[in-house]
């Protein structure tokens, strides 16, 4: 059951991302490239569904591929402010991370993530305020 709704989620992502291109958030090569990372995840999301083969060493190479995938995306947008969106992908892939995954390579994926935010903290480069 789980490998079907994380085969169903990434093909939705997938879509979602593909649709999104267009939408002015990418330029030029970023958005070319966005659009080829968010094909990818159809054929990964079919093939999820579809197989019995969702085990540890796939289920490790997926969480790797989404952060991966996850992060480029998230690069490639024009304006920082609005990836900051793509950061609520990173929980969904912790989700089956912590369940699925063993201790090292759970912590691998908190390590790889964004860092949390403190409310002390100065925003950074392009999100920070103009006076």
């Amino acid at each position: 059951m789980t490998r079907v709704v994380v085969g169903v989620r990434t093909n939705v992502i997938g879509v979602i991302g593909t649709l999104s291109v267009p939408s002015g958030d990418r330029s030029g090569w970023g958005a070319v490239v966005t659009a080829i990372v968010a094909l990818t995840s159809l054929p990964v999301g079919a093939w999820i569904t579809a197989t019995h083969r969702f085990r540890r060493r796939v289920v490790i190479a997926f969480v790797a591929w989404s952060d991966v995938s996850i992060t480029v995306c998230m690069v490639l947008r024009d304006d920082r402010l609005t990836a900051l969106g793509g950061t609520s992908l990173f929980a969904v892939v912790t989700t089956l991370a912590a369940i699925a995954t063993s201790l090292s390579v759970c912590i691998a994926h908190f390590v790889y993530g964004p860092p949390p935010h403190h409310r002390d903290s100065r925003p950074v480069g392009g999100c920070q305020a103009r006076r």
